[in-house]
């Protein structure tokens, strides 16, 4: 695919990338989170079980070892402490279910019955975050100039279009 783009398309999308990072990680911070605890949010409503309720959970040793020891070196003690902050300020919570419920959200009732569960604070601080990144998107479209908008607002559709199918491929593994 970035073949087909070219590599001076390549080179300038990597560009776009460093550009807006340190307004990505503003937006982070003026909502009160780091880059990890982001993380964990979308980890969580993004990979996580949907429930009856509409809040999302995953196993807390997946979320332990899949994220925060594998992508961010975590020890055990460490993930705690992560666990203690995001329950303090409401984002998560950490509880047991039983052996059926398990069995109905991860398809076995072996192993240890602790999850990890977004709560509605966090759904909001996710949202929060969105809004911010996206007025920042907006300003950014208006710099492009008229003879580039109609370019500009069919490259955005086509995108909308290819990232749900990315998604697919990424979470397939």
């Amino acid at each position: 695919m970035i073949d087909a783009l070219g590599r001076g398309a390549s080179d300038q999308l990597l560009e776009l990338l460093a550009a807006v990072i340190p307004e990505f990680l503003g937006a982070l911070d003026r909502n009160g989170l780091s880059g990890i605890e982001f993380a964990g949010l979308l980890f969580l409503r993004c990979l996580g079980q949907s429930t009856s309720n509409g809040s999302y959970m995953a196993l807390q040793k997946e979320f332990r070892e899949g994220l925060l020891a594998k992508e961010f070196y975590y020890s055990p003690g460490d993930a705690d402490v992560f666990f203690r902050r995001m329950e303090f300020k409401g984002f998560l919570r950490r509880q047991r279910i039983t052996p059926a419920e398990k069995a109905v959200f991860f398809g076995t009732e072996r192993g240890r019955m602790s999850v990890i569960v977004l709560q509605p604070a966090g759904v909001q601080k996710i949202e929060d975050v969105k809004r911010d990144v996206l007025r920042h998107y907006s300003d950014l479209s208006t710099l492009i100039p008229p003879e580039h908008k109609e370019r500009f607002v069919a490259l955005t559709s086509t995108i909308q279009q290819v990232i749900p199918l990315m998604l697919a491929r990424v979470q397939k593994g």
